[in-house]
């Protein structure tokens, strides 16, 4: 999303910097030629974690002394903190929190909540995000949520397999819940016409292998491992499953509701939230870890005359709704907003 503001930025100003804390891989990837990056932060690689904290700070600050900006914009919970311990209220500061704040640590929340409030403008893509952390705190913010981005000629597909395809896109990690994901899906009547994918990667993917062979379900679930352009792999599912205990702005979600796939999934956001699903309206929403009421699911979608295609007709209608046309506009408002109360600081 960073990328994205960036590049939105970039139309209506010549004078762009993205400044990256320690070296990441092909970040400039996407972003327009007039936006400067620059990479800081390296050289505290070796410090202790507190030394590495001072380290950033006085870097970043060095850095805005040199650029001298009228906005700063830092992204994620980290870098807001540090922009403000860096300049303090020398300069406008418009903090961006994309994450899931239940996800913080004790120590970030108590901090994020001191400072975000400080900020001139916060920017959240959850009204349950801000909510968080500005309940009975006075402060400026805005909700924009993460654009759908598929290509406009990417639709659902048919499934042409002999098997009803049932997939989960999302990091293969504890909170992500495919625990139980894999236990419903065993316990479910529809499970011996069915076949699981699972797309992404990480720590938890052995654990999750060896719990699929001791289910019996070797021969109906494929780790497909992390893939570039998930739509694609996903266009002719017939189920998507997200059951995450805790998400931001869950993309894979919105692209499989933007195909018109129907959709399960949790109050996964913010404050026991979903602002993207309606229960029974354009998807289904069950209880976090309930093996019992996701299995039921899925088998409302497979054998309930007429739920999967009204779920699917309505969710089609987040493609509209978060499309890259109505996001940019939402931005460019901010954008022009910040503008006008820059003037009148």
């Amino acid at each position: 999303m960073l990328s994205y503001v960036a590049n939105v930025a970039a139309e209506i100003s010549d004078d762009i910097f993205i400044l990256v804390i320690n070296d990441v891989t092909n970040y400039s990837l996407g972003i327009k030629k007039n936006i400067t990056i620059k990479i800081i932060g390296k050289t505290g690689k070796s410090l202790n974690k507190i030394s590495r904290v001072i380290n950033t700070i006085g870097e970043i600050k060095k850095e805005i002394k040199e650029l001298e900006p009228d906005i700063l914009i830092p992204f994620v919970s980290g870098n807001v903190i540090y922009t403000y311990l860096a300049v303090r209220n020398k300069y406008y500061i418009v903090g961006a929190e994309r994450g899931n704040p239940e996800a913080l640590p004790l120590r970030l929340k108590v901090l994020c909540r001191y400072i975000y409030p400080k900020c001139n403008y916060m920017l959240f893509q959850s009204k349950g995000a801000a909510d968080f952390y500005f309940k009975g705190k006075i402060g400026k913010y805005e909700i924009i949520p993460n654009p759908c981005i598929i290509p406009l000629n990417q639709n659902r597909e048919k499934n042409k397999g002999n098997k009803i395809k049932i997939v989960s896109s999302s990091r293969l990690a504890r909170e992500k819940n495919l625990d139980i994901l894999l236990m419903a899906f065993q316990k479910c009547k529809a499970r011996d016409s069915a076949q699981l994918f699972l797309y992404g990667e990480g720590g938890e993917e052995q654990s999750l292998k060896h719990q699929a062979h001791v289910l019996g379900l070797d021969d109906k679930v494929r780790f497909c491992g992390k893939v570039d352009n998930v739509s694609e792999q996903i266009c002719d599912a017939d189920i998507f499953v997200l059951v995450s205990s805790g998400e931001g702005m869950p993309n894979g979600l919105i692209e499989a509701m933007a195909l018109g796939i129907p959709c399960i999934t949790t109050n996964c956001m913010t404050n026991n939230t979903n602002s993207l699903v309606a229960d029974e309206i354009n998807g289904l929403i069950v209880k976090k870890r309930n093996v019992d009421e996701l299995a039921f699911a899925l088998d409302r979608l497979v054998y309930e005359t007429g739920l999967a295609e009204r779920l699917a007709k309505n969710a089609v209608k987040i493609r509209e709704d978060l499309s890259e046309q109505q996001i940019h506009k939402r931005i460019i408002d901010f954008l022009n907003k910040i503008l006008a109360d820059l003037e009148e600081v």
